[in-house]
């Protein structure tokens, strides 16, 4: 059911200066690190390039925006014959899950797409599925850590098949 994105090494190249760009708040804001698990720029550059790889394969150049009073507004693409994509990235290829925060999802988002990227070979990107976003709005929101946020959690086996999304946004 995954599906391989293999960056070539210049859209690599862009979305790694680009993260620099993005963590260039860091110094006001602070930034997620994933409990230590990784520094704030790790965590943007695996986000963006989450990013880049899914933009790619619509054959699609990955949001460049940089908002100096706060992360971002949710859109990370818009896919053509689905409207606004949220990409939702993961570290871990066990047993993956798509996790969005209940506080950030908005009935504008057309899809969340979950994807893996393994932070020790940042080329690859594995698209582990999909679903429609009132379908994730329906379940029912938990949290991870006793005082993290609320999500709405969808596991691998539960998501759609990322081929799937090719054939509608390509209209096959």
């Amino acid at each position: 059911m995954r599906l391989k994105i293999k960056l070539k090494p210049k859209v690599l190249k862009e979305a790694l200066d680009f993260a620099e760009k993005r963590n260039k708040k860091e110094k006001r804001f602070g930034g997620k690190t994933y409990n230590d698990k990784h520094t704030a720029l790790q965590a943007h550059s695996i986000g963006i390039i989450a990013e880049a790889a899914v933009a790619s394969l619509f054959g699609l150049d990955f949001d460049k925006r940089v908002f100096e009073g706060s992360g971002d507004d949710g859109i990370d693409l818009t896919l053509p014959k689905v409207g606004i994509c949220a990409i939702k990235c993961t570290t871990y290829s066990d047993n993956p899950y798509l996790r969005a925060e209940v506080r950030h999802h908005t009935d504008d988002i057309g899809v969340y797409v979950a994807c893996y990227v393994n932070k020790d070979d940042l080329k690859d990107v594995w698209i582990i599925g999909w679903e429609y976003g009132v379908e994730v709005a329906k379940r029912k929101p938990r949290k991870l850590m006793r005082y993290g946020p609320w999500n709405y959690i969808i596991e691998e086996k539960d998501l759609r098949d990322p081929q799937e999304l090719v054939k509608i946004c390509k209209g096959m």
